[in-house]
């Protein structure tokens, strides 16, 4: 039988059991009697005249924010309509599943129609990469279409996020269709000769002013992160590739630099360049701080993703379903955790079993 925590059996008994509280008093008690040690969320079960056993009317949901020093609560109540606005006047905080996801994420990818250019989900994702220090990348899809301007997207995304805007690539159009793309950090043009196979191509003029303009604010970049570099920017010397792609990398990972890509992955198309800048540009997982606590000497760790330090993970999603009931999604930061392993949950302050 497992042991409750003191803290949380003496915070439980603020809470009538059997007694239905109205809206307003439910999320504030969940506040009250909520313990946290991390920035983390509280699940509360409310009743609002739906049916809780259809798997999308139940109302739970939780989000674990990335570990901090704060006691940050969230009260997350998953409702539509009048439902919704009576528990936001209530005081419960609204999260959609791309926080979640966010929230477990080290970096981002922000994929935007060409087509239907950037959107009010654009800016949303942006201002959740924003909210969790996220790198990120643009990925403009659709460019197969006839119609797309990657150049309206780009000058769009400028004009809301400024000189952070770095485009890495640009497509390369003949009577209108795509046959290719200008690789800005090689200076280079591509043709696509079958699908995802190409060729290296001559830069067509109509190309060449834009070419500078996008390749001048990677130049900018790479000048700004030694004082060697920018004298050697001022003297209009030429930065190798490798100089560019290294500098890239350093910007792209402190958020002063937002890489935009493009391609068609319906034709495969600029999926495996998307993929080859992720690797290059993207840092590594491993080193985004993550913290852990030894439950035996309460002292806080640096997990940091290192598989021989003591077990920590971060529950980032819980889903109830009316089948096989109530299960959590994990990301492992440190140690490794297997079938049966037993874990310590700081906010209940009780030990659990992995299923």
């Amino acid at each position: 039988m497992r042991k409750l925590g003191k803290k949380y059996v003496e915070a439980s008994k603020k809470i009538e059991k059997n007694k239905s509280y109205q809206l307003e008093e439910a999320v504030k008690l969940a506040k009250e009697t909520s313990i946290t040690k991390f920035d983390s969320s509280v699940e509360l079960a409310v009743k609002l005249n739906i049916d809780t056993k259809k798997a999308d009317q139940q109302m739970r949901g939780s989000l674990v924010l990335p570990n901090g020093n704060g006691k940050t609560k969230k009260i997350l109540v998953l409702a539509k309509g009048a439902a919704a606005e009576a528990a936001k006047k209530a005081g419960a905080d609204f999260v959609g599943e791309a926080e979640e996801a966010v929230a477990a994420a080290d970096a981002a990818v922000i994929v935007i129609s060409g087509k239907s250019g950037v959107q009010v989900g654009t800016q949303k994702a942006w201002e959740l990469c924003e909210k969790y220090r996220l790198p990120r990348m643009f990925f403009v899809t659709e460019m197969d279409m006839d119609d797309v301007s990657y150049r309206q997207v780009v000058e769009d995304l400028t004009e809301l996020y400024g000189k952070r805007i770095a485009p890495l690539h640009m497509p390369l159009r003949e009577d209108g269709k795509f046959v290719g793309y200008i690789n800005i950090v090689k200076n280079k043009g591509r043709r696509y000769i079958e699908k995802d196979k190409k060729e290296e191509c001559e830069i067509p003029e109509y190309s060449k002013e834009y070419l500078e303009k996008y390749r001048e604010i990677l130049l900018e970049a790479v000048a700004e992160t030694s004082e060697e570099f920018m004298d050697r920017y001022f003297a209009g010397e030429e930065f190798s590739v490798t100089e560019i792609s290294a500098a890239l990398s350093m910007c792209v990972g402190d958020g002063s630099l937002v890489p935009v890509c493009m391609g068609s992955p319906v034709n495969l198309q600029g999926v495996k360049i998307l993929l080859d800048d992720i690797c290059g540009y993207f840092p590594s997982p491993n080193l985004r701080e993550r913290a852990g606590i030894v439950k035996s000497t309460s002292e806080i760790f640096e997990a940091d993703y290192d598989f021989t330090m003591p077990k920590s993970a971060q529950v980032f999603k819980t889903i109830v379903d009316p089948f096989i009931g109530k299960y959590s999604l994990l990301k492992v930061c440190s140690g490794v955790i297997k079938s049966g392993d037993t874990l310590y949950n700081v906010e209940r302050e009780e030990e659990l079993k992995i299923g």
